[in-house]
C-alpha cells in the first residue's frame, strides 16, 4: 500500500486560524479563575435575600433581634413603620413593627420588608411615650 495520502504530511497554509474572543468576566477556556457558586453571591450580600421572622405558634412571634410579643411586642404600622394608633380607625392587619429593633414585618408572610427610619421611630416614641 503505498498510498501517498497517510504519509504526507499535511501543508501548512499561510493564514493565522482566527482565534477565539473571551470576555473578561468569562470563564469559558479558563481554568485559573476560581469557581464561584450563586450561593457564595448572596452571603456576600445579604441584602438581597429576604429575611424572615419566626412563629412560635399560632399568632406568636419571635423576631431575630429576640423579641416577642410579650416582651416589647409588635405594633400595627403603616409601609415606612410608622405606627397605627387603634382611635385612627380600621387598619388592614398586614404590617406589623417590632418595637425592639424596629423592622417592619409582614403579618401575612412573616418577612422582613424594611427597617424603619430614625426620624419614623422618633415620632413612634412620642407616640408610645404616654403610653409606657
Amino acid at each position: 500500500m503505498g498510498s501517498s495520502f497517510f504519509t504526507q504530511k499535511p501543508s501548512k497554509t499561510t493564514e493565522k486560524e482566527p482565534k477565539m474572543q473571551f470576555n473578561e468576566n468569562s470563564q469559558v477556556g479558563r481554568n485559573d479563575l476560581p469557581q464561584i457558586h450563586w450561593t457564595d453571591l448572596l452571603l456576600a450580600h445579604p441584602e438581597f435575600v429576604s429575611q424572615y421572622i419566626i412563629e412560635i405558634s399560632e399568632d406568636k412571634w419571635e423576631c431575630r433581634c429576640g423579641n416577642t410579643h410579650s416582651s416589647d411586642g409588635f405594633e400595627p404600622c403603616d409601609e415606612f413603620g410608622k405606627e397605627v394608633p387603634a382611635e385612627l380607625g380600621l387598619w388592614d392587619g398586614a404590617l406589623y413593627v417590632c418595637t425592639r429593633c424596629w423592622r417592619v414585618i409582614n403579618g401575612n408572610t412573616l418577612e422582613i420588608l424594611r427597617e424603619v427610619e430614625d426620624a419614623v421611630i422618633e415620632k413612634n416614641m412620642e407616640y408610645r411615650w404616654p403610653n409606657l
